[in-house]
């Protein structure tokens, strides 16, 4: 494996994450459409370019690989096996969206009990009257994502690296 494939792995890396950060800005559209002084729209807009790019750096790594760096011949190979490092790439991936995902559910479900603890009703409802149910329900997507890519790590490189 050549630094420009590692780079490109590294590209399909980028693009997995900036397509699970695209929720976020998602949520945050959600959240701020019933709100007079937000502009949810740019949220929205921030998505959409998320996901243009990640879309770009998912099917083009390598143009991208052999603009940041010279074009080199196919001799000089610094990796033999790819697929050990998008197992660990895709895995530690997964391990950060999973733990960034608990973390939101957790403040998601703090914020519900606390603000509105005058309020009868389940957390659903509570959290439905502060315009925060589609936040909760794309963390919970961030933290499924996470484990998703967490649990099938082998799956997920070995998509990425079939050529």
């Amino acid at each position: 494996m050549t630094v420009q494939q590692v780079i490109g792995l590294a590209l399909r890396l980028v693009a997995l994450y900036l397509a699970s950060s695209a929720l976020g800005s998602v949520a945050n559209g959600l959240s701020m459409m019933d709100d007079p002084r937000g502009d949810s729209a740019v949220y929205f807009i921030a998505a959409v370019m998320k996901l243009l790019l990640a879309a770009y750096l998912w099917f083009f790594p390598m143009s991208v690989a052999h603009r940041l760096l010279p074009k080199t011949s196919g001799t000089e190979k610094i990796i033999t096996n790819s697929n050990q490092i998008a197992v660990a790439g895709v895995a530690l991936l997964g391990l950060y969206e999973a733990v960034q995902g608990v973390l939101l559910v957790f403040q998601d479900v703090v914020s519900a009990l606390s603000t509105s603890s005058t309020s009868v009703g389940s957390i659903y409802e509570r959290m439905s009257a502060d315009g925060g149910g589609a936040v909760f329900y794309m963390d919970c997507l961030q933290l499924l994502i996470g484990m998703v890519l967490l649990l099938n790590a082998r799956k997920v490189a070995r998509f990425m690296t079939m050529r």
